[in-house]
């Protein structure tokens, strides 16, 4: 059986321009290098505003089955959304300008060559003497850009008005930096002024043009490799759902999907279908796909076809996942009879549990 399926945006890539970067003199490099590369080759990007993906605190409880089951995981602290317009997925390998996805890093700043430290509110400070926990940051990369989260409170750092901070629970076009590198050291232009970030020690900000001593940055590595799991549904696979309102399994109803199931038998089954970064669920009642539909019905399972409205975005972290609907952009909510898609945000009746069944 063939599927009618959207063909998939181009992921953008981020264009690279030339700019005159002047070197400081007499740097000497205290710390491991990162990477070397040409000096005088930068990284420019064209900002893309999309969906945020926000952190979501849900239920904290975690439930156990008899069964053995295999559950999507994701990332411990963050919701990060991929654009609209792209099918970009977080991605926790990729290499941004030598910069790795998924790596632990402390950055020393340019102008005092002290390391720079994640205060929250109060922004990152570059006057440290040593590498404790507020000096880290965790990498994430995608579409040729990077985000940074700080040691101090686990939030995406931002390209804030006065400075940089580290206090957001999303990644959207202010937390995204674009990366030049050379001689062993990196600069971040800001996701918001789209100019280039210096050390100016009580403080980081992106008001620069220019690439000089203040604006450049080592890092040294300091944590492993990010493991890397399993993000998503997988292709042909059957699962169950388990809502996160009520704890019950959901069901195929044909005219709509309802999580009261204390059970699973064949109309609690649904058989997945994915393709580049989007998920469709085919019920197990009339063997139909599940459409994000018009009016107060919701999520129902009547189509023969996988186009716009039947793909749905996924979100995964904690060992649950999120769908937001093609029609909508919304994320689905497990109401008391029904699955329907007019969400801004995930939280606790957003989120559902993947019980893998075959």
């Amino acid at each position: 059986m063939q599927y009618d399926v959207d063909a998939q945006q181009e992921e953008e890539i981020a264009p690279v321009d030339d700019e005159s970067a002047q070197q400081e003199e007499g740097e000497e490099a205290s710390a491991p290098l990162a990477m070397t590369e040409d000096d005088d080759e930068q990284t420019d990007t064209e900002e893309t505003d999309g969906d945020a993906e926000e952190e979501t605190d849900g239920d904290a409880e975690e439930e156990t089955d008899g069964d053995a089951e295999e559950e999507t995981d994701g990332d411990e602290e963050g919701l990060m959304e991929t654009q609209e317009k792209e099918d970009e997925e977080a991605n926790w390998n990729f290499v941004v300008r030598g910069i790795r996805g998924g790596r632990t890093l402390a950055l020393r700043g340019g102008r005092a060559r002290r390391w720079c430290a994640d205060e929250g509110n109060r922004g990152i400070k570059c006057n440290r003497n040593w590498i404790r926990g507020w000096e880290k940051f965790l990498v994430w990369t995608g579409g040729g850009r990077i985000a940074l989260r700080g040691g101090r409170h686990k939030r995406w750092c931002a390209d804030d008005r006065g400075g940089v901070r580290c206090n957001r629970g999303w990644i959207r076009g202010w937390e995204k930096f674009a990366v030049w590198s050379g001689g062993g050291r990196v600069a971040f232009k800001g996701g918001r002024s789209r100019k280039w970030c210096a050390d100016e020690s009580n403080r980081v900000i992106c008001s620069r043009n220019w690439i000089r001593g203040w604006e450049k940055f080592q890092i040294r590595y300091v944590g492993g490799r990010r493991s890397k799991r399993r993000r998503g549904l997988r292709h042909g696979k059957t699962v169950a759902l388990l809502g996160g309102r009520n704890r019950r399994w959901c069901a195929d109803e044909g005219n709509r999907i309802k999580c009261n199931r204390r059970w699973i038998r064949g109309w609690e089954k649904f058989k997945v279908w994915s393709r580049h970064g989007r998920v469709a669920l085919r019920g197990g009642r009339g063997k139909r796909w599940c459409a994000d539909d018009r009016g107060r019905i919701g999520v129902r399972c009547n189509r023969r076809w996988i186009r716009g409205w039947e793909k749905f975005r996924l979100w995964s972290g904690r060992g649950r996942v999120a769908f937001k609907g093609g029609r909508g952009n919304r994320w689905c909510a497990q109401e008391a009879n029904r699955v329907i898609c007019n969400r801004r945000w995930i939280r606790g009746w957003e989120k559902f549990r993947v019980k893998y069944v075959r």
